[in-house]
């Protein structure tokens, strides 16, 4: 059974091993910053995913989500983005996701992140330079 819970200091050594791609030495650096927030998805035999961001004035900024290969498709992720965003995202969401990553912008579009906008060549994969596509969750309540 998968928990979510807020991520600690001692998970970050762990989570390169959830995303290679994804050094320790930035977790510490952002963990340092009073905006940070992060959480972790974990079973017995230890952490499957996590997401991390930053929080300023009840409005969130998704930087990194990760599932291990072996842990997706089974809603970890949408575990994850539901808990985050649950926790700190009083006033909205935004983040940036590369264009051409369809799970991931169908995981968004599901929680109700919608496209608005884009950068050119944010990102780079394989040598090549992909865009960047902006969502935003607005989840402030209107009191309509």
């Amino acid at each position: 059974m998968i928990k979510v819970r807020p991520i600690n200091r001692n998970d970050l050594p762990l989570l390169d091993s959830v995303d290679e791609d994804w050094p320790e030495a930035t977790t510490v650096q952002y963990w340092s910053q009073p905006a940070f927030a992060g959480m972790v998805a974990e079973d017995k035999d230890g952490i499957k995913g996590f997401i991390l961001g930053q929080i300023v004035s009840g409005e969130a900024e998704i930087i990194q989500i990760t599932v291990i290969n072996e842990a997706r498709n089974q809603g970890i992720g949408s575990a994850l983005l539901d808990e985050f965003l649950k926790n700190h995202a009083t006033l909205g969401c935004y983040l940036d996701v590369m264009e051409g990553n369809e799970e991931a912008i169908r995981l968004y579009q599901r929680a109700g992140f919608r496209v608005t906008g884009r950068r050119q060549g944010y990102y780079r994969l394989d040598g090549e330079r992909r865009d960047a596509l902006l969502m935003r969750l607005d989840t402030r309540e209107t009191g309509d």
